[in-house]
């Protein structure tokens, strides 16, 4: 992935971020499905439940990957969401929004610390917080990655089992069904 596709969507990450804190939430873990240097889609992971069928979920974003045959995918996620919904410590520092490079090859884990500073309390009492970004940490190829994370990337190099043509469509169509979100980009 080239430093201006990868930069455009940390930066799409981050702004999505900020409008979820606001908003008195978190950035849903989502991944970028990156083929040959082009986007090719993004999967959001569905509504899901604390515990094992985090886990699960996390994991079955990975079937687009595989099913587009991608040589590459963008995974990005809050580290203390990501630990309470998969009953885990955080790992690493937080709050932090991960933007997570992986090919079959191996990873880089970039990091974007922030600090909370309360905005005000929303109507349903749930807190409204605005990121205030810090300085990024130095991207760390290979870094250990908590296991949902690293069940991603085992998953998403596996090859598909499935009929070439049309796989792409029909995972998406699958995970759809299952209540994920699934987004294809056009070739520019």
């Amino acid at each position: 992935m080239d430093a201006k596709l990868f930069d455009g969507l940390v930066r799409a990450s981050k702004a999505a971020h900020v409008a979820m804190c606001e908003q008195g939430f978190t950035t849903v873990p989502h991944v970028y499905v990156v083929d040959q240097g082009q986007l090719v889609a993004r999967v959001q992971v569905r509504p899901m439940h604390v515990g094992e069928d985090a886990l699960s979920a996390l994991g079955e974003m990975s079937t687009l990957v595989a099913a587009a045959e991608a040589d590459e995918l963008l995974f990005v996620w809050e580290t203390h969401d990501i630990a309470v919904a998969c009953n885990l410590v955080p790992l690493g520092v937080w709050p932090c929004l991960n933007a997570l490079v992986a090919t079959a090859a191996g990873h880089v884990l970039h990091q974007f610390p922030y600090a909370e500073a309360r905005a005000g309390v929303l109507p349903d009492g749930r807190a409204s917080v605005k990121p205030l970004w810090k300085m990024p940490l130095r991207p760390v190829p290979g870094a250990e990655l908590f296991p949902p994370v690293q069940g991603v990337v085992d998953y998403a190099f596996v090859p598909f089992e499935g009929t070439a043509a049309g796989q792409v469509r029909a995972a998406a169509a699958y995970l759809e069904s299952e209540g994920y979100t699934v987004n294809f980009f056009e070739p520019a």
